[in-house]
């Protein structure tokens, strides 16, 4: 088992200590998670988990106001609530549609993600949409052009079945 710690490397030693200190402030859970409930190692954990679980995840930068409480933070958003649910507002409906939940541009790049609740029947509910550029998506990718994670798990699931 091996632990890691942020380490600065400015080449500066005070630089790096004052560095060092920020970062250790950040990574408590009232500091990184929007919702207070995670510390930073236990937020990579589990989003890692859910990576192998679901095929990505997604941490969303929360911008707030200056010097407001959530400036700073994120959101964890769990693979399935990015979809492209059927209640999606006609606003989102033009000539280039969300699949599986992201507007790509024509190069393939991601332009928005569309973040869902979930019903009580566990069907998506759209609730916003998302810049790409506030989002960062991690997943378990293998072809160039994909742009949603798979997980591993799947090519074992019709092995187990049998």
């Amino acid at each position: 088992m091996s632990s890691f710690s942020f380490q600065a490397k400015t080449g500066d030693a005070r630089l790096d200590r004052d560095l060092e200190v920020i970062m250790e402030g950040w990574f408590s859970r009232h500091s990184c998670d929007v919702a207070r409930r995670h510390p930073f190692r236990r937020m990579i954990r589990l989003a890692e988990a859910r990576r192998c679980v679901d095929g990505d995840f997604a941490f969303m930068k929360i911008a707030g106001t200056p010097g407001g409480p959530l400036r700073g933070k994120l959101q964890a958003i769990e693979g399935d609530r990015i979809a492209t649910p059927s209640d999606l507002p006609k606003q989102y409906k033009s000539g280039a549609d969300f699949v599986n939940g992201v507007r790509t541009a024509a190069s393939g790049a991601a332009r928005q993600y569309c973040i869902c609740d979930r019903s009580d029947r566990g069907r998506p509910v759209f609730s916003r949409v998302v810049p790409a550029r506030n989002i960062f998506l991690h997943g378990f990718y293998d072809r160039f052009d994909q742009v949603r994670g798979i997980s591993p798990i799947v090519s074992s699931l019709n092995t187990f079945q049998d």
